[in-house]
């Protein structure tokens, strides 16, 4: 019993409804590479999550909320709150059409998004 304490580890798939993902707004970043802060909203995210080794990974996201939809990975190591992966982000309305991939990094407290 006390080796499953150890190194525990967590797998799982979640769905989230009408919400947001703070301290980034994806429709900002593509519209000003570099800018920080804001929020995401969403009508629904969802994704599998996987916890261990220290990290939580979220994997297969796909957020989807308005005109903007998203999907990617997303790794935090759970000491540092350093984060890790990648986001494709979609606008999609009848004026404009935009694409981006971004790459994460920073920390949960301050992420940041170069797209690339």
């Amino acid at each position: 019993m006390s080796a499953l304490l150890d190194a525990p580890q967590i797998q799982g798939t979640f769905l989230v409804k009408d919400g947001a993902v703070g301290n980034v707004d994806l429709v900002q970043a593509m519209r000003s590479p570099g800018s920080v802060g804001g929020q995401s909203k969403f009508a629904e995210l969802s994704g599998q999550l996987r916890i261990g080794e220290g990290v939580i990974r979220y994997e297969k996201l796909k957020l989807a909320g308005g005109v903007l939809l998203a999907s990617g990975n997303v790794n935090v190591v759970n000491v540092t709150s350093v984060l890790s992966g990648s986001v494709n982000a979609e606008i999609r309305s009848t004026v404009a059409q935009d694409r981006a991939n971004f790459i994460v990094t920073g920390k949960v407290s301050r992420p940041a998004l170069k797209r690339g």
